[in-house]
């Protein structure tokens, strides 16, 4: 009976001990936004946000996609006055890939943490005023570009970091590009300095 006891306490026991902490679970990223940053007011009725290039195959793999951050852009930088014609946001590009990179093997590859992956994401937009013929009265045009390399050794979360922090500088470099391009072609049309 004690023999019997002390097998089932022994199990148990390496039982708990092969039990460590659970993996860390996945992280939750902020939303990109732009609303703490002064908004552009333009002479314009309203301003309509587009897109002409779908969803790519990996911008589900980043915490916040190039073209969701666009629109994210243009919700909280743009506003229209209500008076005026129409103005359009259009998103002409916003990409993001994932390519992997080639390893070296042998002993040099087996002993090297070794840049596994790179990350490509590219945003491109125009925002135009149009008139009633929608041809457009004044027109702005900016894009960026960033790229980054991960290490092998990188885990499932500092990836997912990667991939959210690209985004972030890109969109970043994208706002101050497109803020000077409207200071400096708007004229009257930028109602706010």
């Amino acid at each position: 009976m004690i023999a019997r006891r002390n097998v089932l306490l022994a199990g148990l026991c390496l039982g708990l001990a092969s039990c460590g902490p659970p993996p860390p679970g996945e992280r939750q990223f902020p939303d990109i936004r732009f609303r703490g940053e002064t908004p552009l007011v333009i002479q314009a009725t309203r301003i309509d946000i587009r897109g002409l290039e779908p969803a790519g195959p990996f911008d589900q793999d980043f915490p916040v996609p190039p073209r969701q951050a666009m629109e994210n852009w243009a919700r909280d930088r743009l506003r229209a006055s209500g008076q005026g014609s129409p103005g359009r946001f259009t998103i002409l590009r916003a990409s993001a890939i994932e390519k992997n990179l080639p390893i070296k093997g042998g002993l040099t590859g087996t002993f090297t943490d070794q840049q596994s992956q790179e990350y490509d994401v590219a945003v491109e937009a125009t925002l135009e005023i149009l008139d009633d013929h929608n041809l457009a009265l004044r027109s702005v045009h900016a894009s960026a570009m960033l790229n980054r390399t991960v290490l092998q050794s990188a885990s499932p979360n500092d990836r997912e970091e990667a991939r959210y922090e690209l985004v972030k500088q890109l969109m970043a470099s994208f706002d101050r590009q497109m803020e000077a391009q409207i200071r400096d072609n708007f004229g009257l049309y930028l109602l706010s300095r």
